[in-house]
């Protein structure tokens, strides 16, 4: 998991979950990836009308699972190179950048 550190972002609850964390600068949310998959997301629903709720967060998961289904795009949006080169470092067999 990319660990921002933020301030929020510890105490009991966090620390009991055992997960490797690659960890970036608190504040540099252009280091993210999640902020990139999000605005990359916008992207693709802003703009639009919707007439209810249900429509938007329906265009919101058609536009998920087409980006899911674009693995390179994923890639060129969160696969920076301090990324793999942390996931090399990682001793799990699960990891996505292998």
């Amino acid at each position: 998991m990319v660990w921002d550190r933020a301030p929020g972002h510890h105490g009991n609850a966090y620390e009991a979950v055992q997960v490797q964390r690659i960890e970036h600068p608190s504040s540099a949310p252009e280091l993210n990836p999640a902020e990139r998959v999000v605005e990359t997301l916008r992207s693709r629903i802003e703009g639009t009308t919707y007439g209810s709720l249900e429509a938007k967060q329906a265009a919101v998961e058609e536009a998920l699972q087409q980006l899911a289904a674009e693995r390179e795009q994923i890639k060129r949006l969160t696969g920076w190179t301090w990324i793999r080169k942390a996931c090399a470092q990682l001793h799990d067999s699960n990891t996505v950048f292998q």
